[in-house]
């Protein structure tokens, strides 16, 4: 339990470096300071592209930045279509090092087929 400037406190739990909030925004807000305390220093960068292609088409692009890049993580996540929404792919790149995470990214972007629409999810 973390106490914050509201005379509520908010139960969480944190499992190695995650941490489970309640759902609702306000009392997770009223405690920011105090669960701040509670993280660790270490940060991660995390940049996305988004693809409108299949997963299969983009896979080999994306073992190749994996394989060049081991200290970044590289996971990909497939958006079935749905009403008016097209299917696409989420690539994400995640690690320590934000130049490490920048160059993984953009060597994917290089090694995608040209045909392919992508762009960075801000």
């Amino acid at each position: 339990m973390i106490s914050g400037s509201s005379s509520m406190e908010v139960g969480l739990t944190i499992i190695g470096d995650v941490v489970i909030l309640p759902g609702i925004p306000a009392l997770v807000e009223a405690h920011m300071p105090a669960l701040a305390a509670l993280l660790p220093e270490e940060r991660f960068f995390v940049r996305t592209v988004r693809c409108w292609g299949r997963e299969v088409d983009l896979a080999a692009a994306a073992e190749k930045s994996a394989a060049e890049h081991r200290e970044v993580e590289v996971g990909s996540y497939p958006i079935l279509a749905s009403g008016e929404s097209p299917g696409h792919v989420l690539v994400k790149f995640t690690g320590r090092s934000e130049a490490c995470v920048i160059e993984a990214t953009e060597r994917f972007l290089a090694a995608l087929p040209t045909n392919m629409p992508r762009d960075l999810v801000p």
